[in-house]
């Protein structure tokens, strides 16, 4: 594993590779956040039609790359 980060930090840069890995670890919790209320509001919208549960699932899949990008350009990285 060190072998792969040291391969990569020169190539990217220490400081954005920590962005990158600060903000893909946001993303996990995100994700998560976005996909439950999805759920939760495809479970209130069960009776709704096909085409509205469809636009909500469509949504949150489109919305997390913006979860993304959002994250990668509001991320500070700590000096050490």
């Amino acid at each position: 594993m060190s072998d792969l980060t040291n391969g990569l930090l020169p190539l990217l840069g220490e400081e954005l590779s920590l962005r990158w890995i600060i903000t893909l670890l946001h993303f996990l919790w995100q994700g998560t956040v976005v996909g439950l209320v999805a759920v939760v509001v495809g479970s209130l919208l069960q009776n709704a039609s096909a085409s509205m549960r469809y636009s909500l699932y469509s949504m949150a899949l489109l919305s997390l790359p913006l979860c993304v990008a959002v994250t990668f350009v509001f991320i500070k990285v700590p000096v050490v």
